[in-house]
């Protein structure tokens, strides 16, 4: 990420429940509660949530294996802090996107695995501003119904 053009990098775990359907084998839609965790650079530190709504693109490879594109809009909140001074919430709403790949067990249950990238931009006032490139990896388990 970048706050006042300095870049920052750091590896978090995340967390998303889910949930969402499908319209017909190739189209779906999702949202989400996602928790993204605290990334810290040298005087800064950021905590970021949101809500997600996602539609995807299903590609049935197999019976088993079924392959997707999703796009979306991400409701964000971001608690952040300079040089433990300064503290402020900043919200927001930015575009989304993601791949991965559902492998069914049977008709009830799935492992997902897929990446998403999200572009967070946010200005918290008294010149600091920045921009942050949120990169998910992520495994889980999908329960159809």
């Amino acid at each position: 990420g970048r706050v006042n053009n300095s870049d920052f990098d750091d590896d978090n775990s995340a967390f998303k429940v889910f949930l969402g359907g499908k319209m017909n084998r190739y189209i779906g839609v999702e949202g989400a509660i996602n928790d993204y965790g605290e990334a810290e650079s040298t005087g800064f530190s950021s905590d970021l949530t949101g809500n997600s709504l996602a539609l995807i693109g299903f590609l049935p490879v197999t019976d088993s294996l079924e392959l997707y594109l999703k796009g979306g809009k991400l409701w964000w909140k971001n608690k952040v802090a300079v040089l433990d001074t300064f503290r402020d919430t900043v919200k927001g709403n930015d575009n989304f996107y993601g791949i991965g790949a559902n492998f069914n067990f049977n008709q009830a249950m799935a492992l997902k695995i897929e990446m998403e990238r999200y572009k967070v931009e946010f200005d918290a006032g008294i010149g600091v501003d920045g921009s942050s490139d949120v990169d998910v990896a992520s495994v889980g388990i999908v329960f159809n119904y």
